[in-house]
Parts: C-alpha cells; structure tokens; sequence
C-alpha cells in the first residue's frame, strides 16, 4: 500500500510540473505576441484588426493560465478529475500557444 501512495504521490506532482510549464510556455507567448505587437512594448497596440487579434489570444491566454492554476487547486485539495482530461487541456494550451507565437 505505501508504494501505490508514493507512485500516486510522484504521478500528481508531475502532472504539477506539467501544468506549471504548459502555464510558463503559454504565458511567454502571449508575452511575445504582445512584444511583437508593440515594437518591444515601447509603442501602445495600434488600433487596427491586427491588434484586436492579439488583445484576444492575450486575454484568452489570461484565462488558460487561469484554468491551470484552477487544475493545481484541484489536485492539491485532491478532488477527483480525470488524467486523460488534464493531459488534453496541456496539449490544447501547448497547440493555442504555438498558434499565438505564430501570429504577426
């Protein structure tokens, strides 16, 4: 019984780790999108539909980053969720931030 204890241990805290650098990656993205955007962050967005993309794939990562610290309080407080889900959520957050790193 220990060694199921301490293998379930060790598989929660790499699903942590997991969440915490889909949360890094998706978070630099967006900060890059950002970057790009506003010459280094020296100029404001223009107002164009250009800008209104990267304002929306900002503040959709705002709240990707938010459902994975959402995720974190569920495996710390140990509420039951399903691996296959949360593997699914990493690898849409890893896909929407390679779309945001994509953009011009």
């Amino acid at each position: 019984m220990m060694n199921n204890d301490a293998s379930a241990t060790k598989r929660l805290l790499a699903l942590t780790y997991l969440l915490l650098a889909s949360s890094a990656f998706n978070f630099a993205a967006a900060m890059v999108a950002l970057w790009n955007a506003t010459s280094g962050f020296d100029a404001p967005l223009p107002t164009t539909g250009e800008s209104s993309k990267i304002t929306l794939c900002v503040f959709t990562s705002g709240l990707l980053i938010a459902a994975n610290f959402t995720y974190q309080l569920v495996i710390r407080k140990g509420i039951p969720f399903s691996e296959k889900m949360l593997v699914g959520f990493v690898v849409g957050e890893i896909l929407f931030s390679w779309f945001v790193l994509t953009l011009k």
